[in-house]
């Protein structure tokens, strides 16, 4: 809004016509003067404004927004935030997820607690070079995955040889593992070792030691699941559970 100021622009004209009554002289004097101030312009002084100005905060919105703001999609938790106990035992299936920690750091932030922890990441790409699952309502771990992993793409995943995926996951199996038998999976995609541990029978409650139909095999049954790269010829990943719920045949 502007403001307005008055200014009056009426001159005022006052012609006072005396008599010459008392003299010639008395009456051109008197005369003089009222011509002198007839003809001086009178200036009435402009009002002062009567509005406020106008100030930056009065264009904000005087009523509260009525939009519901998108909501922030909430990062995994951070494990600089919860800090998770260590200890410095042997990391392996049936084994405290602490001891993971104790040789690997505190899980990073694609781990999705209570269930799933990850570790080993990998910079410029979306895979981790190990993961972990505990079993519900414990911190025993009774899936292990590891991945080979190498560039930011699958196609950037050159793997492992079969030996060398075979030994470097044979080092989280339970100390009395015992070999029972290889499956090959049909299409191709890798194959399966079945083991038992008695040790592992005593870690991991009964119900976690299934086949991939929900029937139930021995308790300390667990399976090692190797599968290809996209050559066809390396080992991309492993991963070790409780049960024989990965086989195929």
């Amino acid at each position: 809004m502007q403001n307005k100021s008055r200014q009056p622009k009426l001159r005022r004209r006052v012609w006072l016509i005396l008599s010459i009554m008392g003299g010639i002289v008395t009456a051109l004097c008197i005369g003089t003067m009222i011509i002198t101030v007839a003809t001086t312009p009178t200036q009435t002084q402009a009002p002062t404004p009567t509005t406020k100005p106008v100030s930056a905060v009065a264009t904000a919105p005087t009523h509260a927004s009525t939009s519901t703001p998108s909501p922030t999609p909430t990062p995994n938790p951070s494990p600089t935030a919860t800090p998770y106990g260590a200890t410095h035992g042997i990391p392996h299936l049936g084994g405290p997820l602490s001891d993971f920690i104790g040789e690997y750091g505190q899980p990073n932030n694609d781990s999705s607690p209570p269930a799933d922890y990850h570790f080993l990441h990998v910079v410029n790409s979306y895979l981790d070079g190990l993961v972990v699952s505990v079993y519900p309502g414990t911190q025993k771990v009774d899936y292990i995955v590891m991945q080979a992993t190498n560039g930011d793409s699958q196609t950037d995943i050159v793997g492992w040889t079969a030996s060398y995926a075979e030994s470097l996951c044979m080092d989280f199996a339970p100390s009395d593992a015992h070999f029972k038998q290889r499956i090959t999976y049909l299409d191709g995609t890798g194959y399966d070792f079945i083991f038992t541990s008695m040790s592992l029978a005593h870690l991991i409650p009964a119900d976690d030691f299934s086949d991939g139909n929900g029937g139930m095999v021995p308790r300390g049954t667990f399976d090692m699941s190797y599968l290809y790269a996209n050559d066809g010829q390396h080992i991309g990943s492993c991963s070790m559970m409780t049960g024989e719920q990965q086989t195929q045949d």
